[in-house]
C-alpha cells in the first residue's frame, strides 16, 4: 500500500487496525520557559489528530516538570547539562517512538487540526517532510504582525526564527527515517534550516495554510526576524487574534506584562463514565454514539473501553485519555451485553446499565447481575418487558436508539431495471436470513435482473450463495457507516429478532422501503411510524438457545409469504416505493434522531434522584424565521437536528429556568430594540445570552454589550467582533456542511450550476457576460425564487438554461447538482459586512468543483474553492481554466472534501455545545 492510499485510508477509516494513521511524535525542547510551556502542552492535548506522544527535553534553570500534566503521551527528559537545540532536538527524535516526528516549540501557537493538516498533505504527497510555506509571527513587544512567505525555492539561505526560503522550520512534520539518515547540527539556531537543505527539494512539502500556527516573538527567541528581505510582509492583528481566539488572554498578558485572568474550571453539570466495548459492531457503534450524546447532551463525559476494545471515532478516542478509570462517586452507564467481560464495572456503586435481548426470555443470570444497579436502560418496549417479566426488580427506561442524521440521510438512487434488495446481518437462524433468502428467490424467480446483497460484519463467512444474482459481502467496514451499502438497494429485508433494530432505521433514514418484522424490538418502529414500514407479521414462534447453549424463550419467525407480497408490491411500484421511503426518512429524522439519546440518558439518571453535579436546564434555539424559506432558519433547524437537547422556537422564549437562549440574527429578521431589551431581561433572569450574528456589521449593534457570547460564521466577522469588544466571550463557529457522497455525472460536459436565491449581488450578469468568451456552456440553476428570473435576461442566446424552482430538500438539490452541473459558480459582490455563504458550503458537498469570486465572502474556505477575480474578465479566466483542467479540478473537489468533513454538522454542533458549556459552568 502507498502513502497516498495510506493517508486515505487512514484518514476515512481511522479504527481499522490495517490502515491506521502513523503515530506522531512531537518534540519540545525547552530551556526557562515556564509560563509558555503549559500553553504548549495544552495546544498539545487538543490536536485532533488520533495517535500522538509529546517529547519535552529540559536542561533549563527552572526545571518544568510539575507543568506536565499526568497523560501517557507526555513524557518528560530532565538533562543535567546545558545541551545546545540541535543535540536537544537530536536527544528527543532518539526516544521517540512515531514514525513521523513533529516540531512542538515551547513558544508557538498551534491550531488543533495542524498536525492532521500536515500528516495528510505528507502522506498524500508520499514526501520525506511537510513544512509552512506561509507563516505568520506576532511580535509581542511591538504589538504588531508579519507573515513570511517561502520563495519556492529549497537550499535557500536561513533566514530568522528557522526558515530555509523555503518552509518555515518550526513547523517541521518528517518522517523518523530521514532524521535517521541524518541528524540535526548540534548548534543553536539554524540546526532545522540545514536539516530541510539537505532533504531532496521533491520530497518537501510546502503547505500554504497559514490558519494552522502562529509564530510568537518574546525577546527571548533562539533567532530573531531578518524583515528586510522580500519573503516578510505586515500582517493583519485583526487575522493572528482570529486564529488565537479563546488563546489570545495569553498573548495579551504576554505584551502588557499583566497576568492574564485565570479561567475558571469548569463544573460540569453532571459528570458520566461511559464504559463499553468500542468498535465495529452493533453494540460498539451504538456505544461511540451513546458516550458522544450524553456529551453534545451537556454532560462531561469519560469514556472506558472494554476487552481491550479501541474506539474508532477520534472524538471518543480523546474522551479515553480523560481518566484510566471512572469519576469517583459519579454515575456510570455500562452499554454491553452482560458477561465476565464487564469485569470490575459491574460491581460500581452508581451502575446504569443499557443493554438489549432479543428473545421473550431475559436469561437468568442478567437478572442477578442487574439486582443492585441503580437502572436498566433498553432500547424498545419489548425488551423493558421481558426484562420485568423476567425478575429485573430495578428500575427500567425506555430509551430508543437512532440513527446519525449525517450518515444515513436520504440519498438518491439510480433507477436500473432489475430491483436490488439488501440484508444488514449475519446469516443466521436467529436473524431469519435463510427465510428472508428463500423469500426473495421465490419473488423473483425468473427474474434475471433481480438482485439480492447480503452485508455482514460478523467475520462468520458461513454462506456460500447458489444463485448467481446473490452477492455475500462479510467483511468490517470501519468507516463511520455503512450509508453506502443502503444506497445500492432499492428495498431493505429487516427481518431479524432484534432488540431493537438498528438496520431498520438506518435503511429507513436513507430513503429505503423497508420490509420489516412486526415483532420483538423493531414493534416499537413499525407502530411508531405508521404506515412508512412494510411490516410482516410473526407466522409463528420457535425456540431459541442463549449463546450459551441453554434455552432462552421463544423468537418469532416472519410469515414468508407477506415477505414475497412486499418484495413483488416495490418491484411493480417503484414510484410509489421511493415516496414511502423518502416520507420514511424524514420520520426517522424527526423520531429516530441519534443524538436524542443524551437528553434521555440524563433523564434516567436524573430520575434515579441522583445527587451529585446538576442537570442541564434548558437551552433554546431563537430563530424568528423558522418555518419560512430562509437561509438562517434553514441553517438553525439543522444545527438543532444534531443538538435536540436544545429547543427550537420562533417566537420569544420564555426566560424562566431556562439556562441559555442562543439567538440566531440577522438584521432584516429581529428589531434591534427588541433584540436589546430581551437582553436586558435575560442578564436579570441570570440566563446566558449567546447571539450567532449571520451579517457582522462594521458597528455594532445596541445589545452587543448585553450578550454573555457572540459568535460568527466567519473569521473576519469574529476577529472585527473581538477587536470591539476585547473582553467578551467571541467564537468563530463555521456553517456546518454536509458530508454527503451524490454519485457524479458520468460523462464530462461543460454545465454551469448555480444555487441559491437569485440576489443582484451574486454576480449573474458577470457570468452572462462571462459565458459568451466561454463557448459550449450550458446552464442549471437551482432556485426557489422564480419571479426573479429577470435576473438571468439578457444571456447570450446560445447558452440554454435549466431551471429548477420548486423548493426541494436539501439533499435533492445536491443530488441534481452532482449529477447535472461541471462547475458551479458563486461570484459575488463583495460586501461591507462580513457574512458567511451557506449555499457555498452545499456546493462544496456536491464533488463539483467551485469557483468563487476573490471577496471576503470566500476567506475561510481557502483552497477549497477556485479564485476567479471580481470582474468579468476574471471570472471567464476561471471558468475556462476550471472546466478544462483535471488536476485543478481534482485538488479543488479533494480539498472540498477535506473542509466539509472538518466542518461537519457533527463539529459544528460539538462546537456550539462546548460554548454553551462553558458559558454554563462559569
Amino acid at each position: 500500500m502507498t502513502d497516498r492510499t495510506w493517508a486515505a485510508a487512514g484518514t476515512a477509516e481511522p479504527g481499522d487496525p490495517g490502515h491506521r494513521l502513523p503515530r506522531v511524535s512531537c518534540i519540545m525542547p525547552t530551556r526557562d520557559r515556564r509560563p509558555f510551556v503549559a500553553q504548549a502542552v495544552g495546544y498539545f492535548l487538543r490536536q485532533d489528530y488520533p495517535d500522538t506522544e509529546l517529547v519535552v527535553v529540559d536542561d533549563g534553570n527552572d526545571a518544568v516538570g510539575d507543568l506536565m500534566p499526568d497523560d501517557p503521551r507526555v513524557r518528560y527528559l530532565r538533562l543535567d547539562a546545558v545541551r545546545p537545540l540541535g543535540a536537544k532536538r537530536n536527544l528527543a527524535c532518539q526516544h521517540a517512538t512515531g514514525e513521523l516526528i513533529a516540531h512542538w516549540d515551547d513558544d508557538d501557537w498551534s491550531s488543533p487540526r495542524r498536525l492532521r493538516r500536515q500528516v495528510g498533505a505528507l502522506l498524500a504527497a508520499e514526501a520525506d517532510a511537510c513544512g509552512l510555506s506561509e507563516l505568520l509571527h506576532y511580535r509581542a513587544p511591538q504589538a504588531d504582525a508579519w507573515l513570511y512567505r517561502g520563495d519556492g525555492g529549497h537550499n535557500g539561505q536561513a533566514g530568522g526564527n528557522g526558515h530555509n526560503g523555503h518552509v518555515a522550520g518550526c513547523s517541521l512534520v518528517y518522517r523518523r527515517a530521514a532524521w535517521s539518515t541524518a541528524p540535526f547540527l548540534e548548534v543553536n539556531s539554524g540546526e532545522d534550516s540545514a536539516f530541510v537543505a539537505r532533504l531532496p527539494g521533491h520530497r518537501v512539502v510546502a503547505l500554504a495554510d497559514r490558519s494552522l500556527m502562529v509564530a510568537v516573538v518574546h525577546g527571548r527567541n533562539t533567532s530573531s526576524l531578518q524583515l528586510g528581505t522580500r519573503q516578510w510582509a505586515p500582517a493583519s492583528l485583526e487575522e493572528v487574534a482570529g486564529l488565537l481566539g479563546a488563546d489570545r488572554p495569553f498573548y495579551t498578558a504576554l505584551r502588557t506584562g499583566r497576568a492574564a485572568p485565570a479561567r475558571r474550571a469548569e463544573t460540569p453539570a453532571i459528570a458520566v463514565t461511559v464504559a463499553a466495548a468500542f468498535g465495529v459492531g452493533g453494540y460498539e457503534t451504538t456505544a461511540e454514539y451513546l458516550a458522544l450524546a450524553l456529551s453534545r447532551a451537556g454532560a462531561a463525559v469519560r469514556a472506558l473501553p472494554l476487552v481491550g476494545s479501541t474506539p474508532l471515532r477520534d472524538e471518543v478516542r480523546a474522551l479515553t485519555r480523560k481518566a484510566p478509570a471512572p469519576f469517583a462517586g459519579q454515575p456510570t452507564i455500562l452499554h454491553t451485553w452482560l458477561g465476565a467481560h464487564a469485569g470490575e464495572i459491574l460491581r460500581s456503586r452508581n451502575l446504569f446499565v443499557s443493554t438489549m435481548w432479543e428473545s421473550d426470555r431475559f436469561p437468568r443470570a442478567w437478572v442477578d447481575i442487574l439486582r443492585d444497579v441503580r437502572a436498566v436502560i433498553v432500547p424498545s418496549t419489548f425488551v423493558a418487558d421481558i426484562c420485568r417479566a423476567g425478575g429485573v426488580t430495578r428500575p427500567v427506561h425506555v430509551v430508543p436508539l437512532g440513527a446519525d442524521p449525517d450518515v444515513y440521510h436520504w440519498q438518491p438512487r439510480e433507477r436500473r431495471a432489475g430491483l436490488v434488495s439488501l440484508i444488514v446481518g449475519p446469516v443466521a437462524d436467529r436473524k431469519n436470513t435463510p427465510l428472508a433468502i428463500a423469500a426473495w428467490k421465490e419473488a423473483f424467480a425468473g427474474d434475471p435482473d433481480a438482485r439480492l446483497i447480503i452485508k455482514t460484519t460478523y467475520g462468520y463467512h458461513n454462506y456460500a450463495p447458489d444463485d448467481p444474482r446473490i452477492s455475500y459481502v462479510d467483511q468490517r467496514e470501519p468507516t463511520g457507516g455503512i450509508g453506502h451499502w443502503y444506497q445500492q438497494a432499492d428495498v431493505l429485508l429487516a427481518l431479524g429478532n432484534e432488540g431493537f433494530g438498528l438496520p431498520l432505521v438506518e435503511g429507513m433514514g436513507t430513503g429505503l422501503p423497508v420490509i420489516a418484522l412486526d415483532a420483538e424490538g423493531q414493534a416499537d418502529v413499525c407502530r411508531d411510524a405508521g404506515g412508512l414500514v412494510l411490516p410482516v407479521p410473526a407466522a409463528g414462534r420457535v425456540p431459541y438457545p442463549a449463546p450459551d447453549g441453554t434455552p432462552a424463550g421463544h423468537r418469532s419467525v416472519p410469515d414468508l409469504g407477506a415477505v414475497v407480497r412486499h418484495l413483488r408490491w416495490v418491484d411493480g411500484h417503484r414510484d410509489e416505493a421511493r415516496d414511502l421511503g423518502r416520507a420514511a426518512s424524514a420520520w426517522v429524522a424527526g423520531h429516530r434522531n441519534i443524538w436524542s439519546l443524551g437528553p434521555g440518558l440524563l433523564d434516567v439518571v436524573g430520575s434515579a434522584g441522583w445527587p451529585a453535579g446538576r442537570r442541564p436546564a434548558p437551552r433554546t434555539l431563537w430563530v424568528t424565521s423558522l418555518g419560512r424559506h430562509c437561509g438562517v432558519a434553514a441553517f438553525t433547524t439543522r444545527l438543532a437536528r444534531n443538538v435536540p437537547a436544545a429547543g427550537l422556537t420562533a417566537a420569544e422564549p420564555a426566560l424562566a429556568n431556562r439556562s441559555l437562549v442562543h439567538v440566531q440574527h440577522e438584521p432584516s429578521l429581529m428589531d434591534p430594540h427588541a433584540l436589546e431589551r430581551f437582553a436586558a431581561r435575560a442578564h436579570a433572569a441570570g440566563t446566558a445570552l449567546v447571539v450567532t450574528e449571520h451579517a457582522v456589521l462594521r458597528t455594532a449593534e445596541p445589545w452587543e454589550g448585553r450578550a454573555r457570547a457572540l459568535v460568527a460564521a466567519t473569521s473576519g466577522g469574529a476577529a472585527l467582533l473581538r477587536a470591539r469588544h476585547p473582553t467578551k466571550e467571541v467564537r468563530h463557529i463555521p456553517l456546518g456542511c454536509e458530508t454527503w457522497s451524490f454519485p457524479r455525472k458520468t460523462r464530462r460536459g461543460r454545465t454551469v450550476g448555480l444555487f441559491g436565491f437569485p440576489d443582484p449581488y451574486k454576480g449573474h450578469g458577470r457570468l452572462a457576460e462571462a459565458l459568451r468568451t466561454v463557448p459550449g456552456c450550458d446552464v442549471v440553476v437551482f432556485s426557489h425564487n422564480p419571479g426573479r428570473r429577470e435576473n438571468f435576461a439578457g444571456w447570450p442566446a446560445g447558452v440554454p438554461v435549466r431551471y429548477h424552482s420548486d423548493w426541494l430538500p436539501l439533499e435533492q438539490v445536491v443530488a441534481g447538482l452532482a449529477a447535472e452541473a461541471d462547475v458551479l459558480v458563486f461570484h459575488y459582490e463583495a460586501f461591507e459586512h462580513f457574512s458567511a455563504s451557506s449555499a457555498v458550503l452545499v456546493g462544496l458537498s456536491t464533488g463539483v468543483p467551485v469557483l468563487v469570486s476573490d471577496t471576503p465572502w470566500f476567506d475561510d474556505q481557502c483552497d477549497a474553492v477556485h479564485r476567479a477575480g471580481r470582474d468579468a474578465e476574471g471570472l471567464a479566466e476561471g471558468l475556462a481554466r476550471l472546466l478544462d483542467d483535471d488536476d485543478l479540478r481534482e485538488r479543488v473537489v479533494a480539498t472540498a472534501r477535506d473542509y466539509c468533513v472538518a466542518n461537519s454538522w457533527s463539529q459544528t454542533a460539538a462546537r456550539h455545545v462546548d460554548l454553551w458549556n462553558s458559558l454554563e459552568n462559569a
